[in-house]
């Protein structure tokens, strides 16, 4: 409840002061090496697994970059997004150490705080209804850019490209 509550408030207030939704919501998915050692449980197959493993979501909160500092020289789409991740989980509170009768192997649960780059479609220019539209359909999309890792392990980490 405390989650839709946060996000039903930053969708009004952003409404309220801005007049637009500048801050948004992205997700990124890469099917995590966990799901693979796992028998199973994160999902037999690729659909499965963008549903139950959450060790390869990441969630974002993407910001145009002339709207925290205006330049003339930097595109309106271009974005810095902040994301949040984890690792290492094989079970909603705690990992499970079987399944199906097959052993799971043990792992650390990790947190992943980031920092890229990220384009914000609603602000690419076109007449084209078709690109309009798919615009649209990729407002939630986070791209692959590179990124910054931070996690609570304290390592700090460089992604060429991070999905």
């Amino acid at each position: 409840m405390a989650a839709n509550a946060i996000g039903s408030g930053i969708f009004i207030s952003q409404e309220l002061l801005f007049d637009e939704q500048i801050v948004k919501y992205k997700f990124s998915y890469w099917e995590s090496t966990y799901s693979q050692n796992c028998n199973g449980f994160l999902g037999k197959k690729s659909l499965e697994r963008l549903l139950k493993d959450y060790n390869g979501h990441t969630y974002w909160l993407s910001v145009p970059v002339n709207k925290i500092r205006s330049a003339r020289k930097i595109p309106d789409w271009l974005s810095i997004a902040a994301g949040y991740g984890a690792n290492g989980m094989y079970g909603e509170y705690e990992n499970i150490t079987e399944y199906n009768g097959l052993i799971i192997p043990k792992t650390k649960r990790i947190r992943q705080y980031l920092l890229s780059l990220d384009i914000d479609w609603s602000r690419i220019k076109t007449n084209s209804r078709f690109l309009k539209t798919l615009f649209t359909a990729m407002t939630f999309i986070k791209l692959p850019f590179p990124a910054l890792e931070i996690n609570s392990e304290g390592k700090v980490k460089a992604y060429a490209l991070y999905f």
